[in-house]
């Protein structure tokens, strides 16, 4: 049984070193228990017990109710259930007082066994814990190789891997613990340079504040691997310069606030990355390629959420409606700026899947926007066909209500803001559409005041009808300014504008054919009292 096979046990011990030591067939190899500190385990074996069902736990080192520092360095364990655990109530909200214990160059094989409980490679309690330059391996199940719990930790230069057949419940890197809606306070803890391959899940975050996750490799070719760095009620926290590749979802984030998404690169996959009720998001400078479902997806989000220079080729070819970035939902600003849009619903290799329709950039249900500075392109405007019903941009707002106040009127509305963008690509009814859902006639679902200015439009688009009301650039909203544009089609005719008789200046365009709704009249208004309006 477990207290008839240990190897060293020591309670309320201070002081002591276990060093080349050779551990077989041992249940724990090195116990420490009730009040022990400054201790150190180097240079050791581990080849523990097998497990079975009068065995179900094995441990090569265990430290609980620690009261200092615990050091283990280059070990070796194999044939374990769990490796290294720092943690007074594994199975429970993790604590421990073994601060500033490390866990450093230690080599950790663990066993195929399934069990009720999780088992670890390396379970970290303690506050300032540094884990580093572990080799872990496992082959799948309910199992974590790295758990850190205690504020101001550090994990670095870990290698995990997984020989695993599918990701199922096995996680990587776990930071903090949530148990029934309730998380354990964790706070400044660094992830970072870590590498993590095969079938598994990555890094996972629950509660975290003012973390950085940077730097860490996961997956690797010939492997899909399960969910790369997932994020739930974090806050404060960047997710920075990380290599995620062919995984389900590359980097998710939920019920945060002040969280940023920077400078990652995410390779093949299904999502590249996906928040969800995040406050103040920020996703810059990052770059997608080759993502068989979506790009960037936001939705429920609130403050503003930013998202800026990001580069997305050649995302969600094996979808029925590929977006490259979609904004669902957002009660704040959606600030979209500087980002390069190319080739979305186009697989990477030639001849791959192509989806039926492909929006680059798609806001819906947003309470007001700013859209500037963007590229949306095809590297080969052949990759699509002119018939497709497909966006550069497309966009719906949230509220524009008109409110009667005796002889006057008060409106309640946001505006949208489209300048200095490139919109090149297909589209049978337009390449840029504002849409509107009317509820009554004072209370539309759209922008309310909307300004299109600066904006290069160059549209692949099909043969005129005069019978169907088709136009490059759609807009609809109460009043607008359209202003400086350069408006150009495929086709003979075919129509620059559909403003659906909306109100506003409409000032040095330069259009490839007139609007629907406004004379031809060249596009430059004049008298002067004719460039400005009160609205």
């Amino acid at each position: 049984d477990i207290l008839s096979s240990n190897g060293v046990f020591a309670v309320a011990s201070e002081g002591v070193t276990v060093a080349g030591c050779q551990f077989e067939a041992t249940a724990i190899g090195v116990w420490l228990d009730k009040g022990c500190r400054d201790v150190t385990v180097v240079d050791c074996g581990f080849r523990l017990a097998k497990p079975g069902p009068n065995l179900p736990f094995t441990v090569a080192v265990l430290a609980r109710e620690m009261r200092g520092a615990l050091t283990v360095e280059g070990n070796d364990i194999v044939q374990a259930l769990n490796g290294i655990i720092i943690n007074d109530d594994v199975a429970g909200m993790p604590r421990s007082r073994g601060r500033a214990s490390r866990i450093s160059d230690n080599r950790i094989e663990m066993l195929a066994f399934e069990l009720a409980d999780r088992r670890y490679g390396v379970d970290a309690a303690a506050a300032s814990m540094q884990v580093t330059g572990n080799s872990i391996r496992h082959v799948g199940g309910f199992v974590t190789g790295i758990r850190m719990c205690g504020s101001g930790s550090v994990a670095t230069g870990n290698i995990v891997n997984s020989n695993a057949e599918i990701s199922g419940a096995a996680l990587a890197i776990v930071v903090g613990h949530e148990d029934a809606g309730k998380f354990l306070p964790v706070e400044r803890v660094i992830i970072g340079g870590n590498i993590v391959e095969g079938r598994q899940h990555g890094i996972i975050i629950a509660g975290l504040a003012r973390g950085d996750i940077s730097g860490n490799m996961l997956g690797r070719d010939g492997d899909g691997m399960g969910l790369g760095i997932v994020a739930n009620t974090a806050t404060d926290t960047g997710i920075m310069g990380n290599h995620v590749y062919r995984s389900a979802i590359a980097i998710m984030m939920t019920d945060g606030a002040r969280n940023a998404i920077r400078d990652n690169h995410v390779d093949s996959g299904n999502v590249g990355i996906a928040i969800t009720k995040e406050a103040g998001s920020a996703i810059s400078g990052n770059r997608l390629t080759g993502l068989r479902q979506f790009g960037i997806v936001v939705s429920s989000g609130t403050e503003r959420c930013e998202i800026i220079e990001n580069r997305l080729t050649r995302c969600g070819a094996e979808s029925d409606l590929a977006m490259a970035i979609a904004a669902i939902m957002v009660f704040g600003e959606l600030h979209i700026e500087s980002n390069e849009v190319m080739d979305t619903g186009i697989a990477p290799e030639a001849g791959g899947p192509v989806a039926a329709r492909a929006i680059g950039i798609l806001g819906f249900l947003v309470l007001e926007a700013r859209v500037a500075s963007n590229l949306v392109t095809y590297s080969n405007p052949a990759l699509r066909l002119p018939a497709n019903e497909d966006r550069a941009l497309l966009m719906l707002g949230m509220l524009d209500y008109e409110i009667a106040l005796g002889a006057g009127r008060f409106v309640f509305g946001f505006p949208i803001q489209i300048s200095d963008n490139k919109f090149i690509g297909t589209g049978a009814m337009a390449l840029v559409e504002l849409v509107q859902i009317p509820i009554t006639d004072s209370i539309f679902i759209r922008f309310e005041r909307v300004l299109f200015s600066g904006n290069y439009c160059s549209h692949i688009s099909p043969a005129f009808d005069d019978n169907i009301r088709a136009a490059t650039v759609s807009l609809v909203g109460r009043h607008s300014t359209v202003s400086g544009n350069q408006i150009k089609a495929a086709t003979p005719n075919f129509r620059s504008w559909h403003q659906h008789g909306m109100p506003g200046p409409f000032v040095g365009n330069a259009s490839h054919e007139r609007s629907w709704d406004r004379p031809l009249g060249g596009g430059f208004p004049a008298p002067e009292q004719n460039f400005n309006t009160i609205a």
